[in-house]
């Protein structure tokens, strides 16, 4: 009788093995088909914690996972994916902590389209008939005045001065500061001209923006105080490597972590 237990408990961890590493491999293969088509990380980590919250919702209303819904969607149809999608929003608007509507909205959206990826035809007009998404709050922010950019340039050290005189003046998004090479950067016209790459880009599109001319300066400026390589800002791997070793050479650490920090850093940059 004890081996027959034993057995059986055995199976069913198996059992619930198998079934977790289906969901798993369900969720990355999804996963990795948002990444290959917006090239974000942060829309990966989006997607990601919307499954969970959805995951969540399933396990609580229905005490299903992933896999017992999809059966009983498509093959008993049991259970019809708008409805599934209409019980979601009300979980989610009585959330134990308070979401904000373009939050639901975004989770009912990945809702929607990981059902949709694994075969549950989910139509837009179907489930605009069923129910309303909340609509967006539009928040007004009032943007920095001159005078509190000029301050925080003031206070700034070269590089980083540089680096928010080139965004105010061009609009670039910090990830795309921070990635321009040499080559993107044309002196030669008036206004100067920088390419931004298309790798680079939120939408991955090569865009031409201009400098100003207190900008300008200030990246001439920099670019003949500091020994640069093919990047503007971002150092190379022996860059890095260089300055850490300098740094525990003068071994001047306010505290010990610190030291020990750059010294697994080292490690791992070696």
């Amino acid at each position: 009788m004890t081996n027959t237990r034993s057995l059986s408990n055995k199976n069913k961890q198996n059992t619930s093995n198998l079934r977790g590493k289906e969901v798993e491999e369900k969720i990355q293969n999804y996963l990795e088909k948002k990444f290959r088509t917006s090239r974000s990380f942060s829309t990966k980590h989006a997607y990601k914690n919307g499954l969970k919250k959805f995951f969540e919702f399933l396990e609580a209303k229905f005490r299903l996972d992933i896999i017992d819904l999809l059966t009983q969607i498509k093959e008993s149809k049991k259970l019809d994916p708008l409805d599934v999608l209409d019980e979601y929003y009300s979980f989610l608007s009585n959330y134990k902590k308070r979401l904000s509507n373009s939050t639901i909205r975004l989770y009912i959206v990945i809702a929607k389209d990981f059902l949709n990826s694994e075969g549950c035809k989910i139509y837009s007009e179907d489930l605009k008939h069923k129910f309303r998404l909340p609509r967006r709050t539009e928040v007004y922010e009032k943007g920095l005045s001159k005078q509190t950019v000029n301050r925080i340039i003031r206070l700034s050290n070269p590089k980083l001065a540089c680096v928010i005189l080139m965004i105010c003046a061009s609009g670039m998004r910090i990830a795309e500061v921070v990635q321009l090479r040499l080559s993107d950067i044309d002196f030669n016209t008036s206004p100067t001209t920088v390419r931004i790459r298309a790798e680079t880009t939120k939408t991955r599109q090569t865009r031409i923006t201009c400098l100003s001319s207190e900008a300008t300066n200030a990246l001439k400026d920099l670019l003949a105080k500091t020994r640069q390589s093919d990047y503007i800002f971002l150092k190379i791997h022996e860059e890095k490597i260089s300055e850490i070793k300098n740094r525990l050479q003068q071994n001047k650490y306010e505290k010990p972590i610190f030291k020990e920090k750059d010294k697994k850093r080292l490690e791992i940059l070696e």
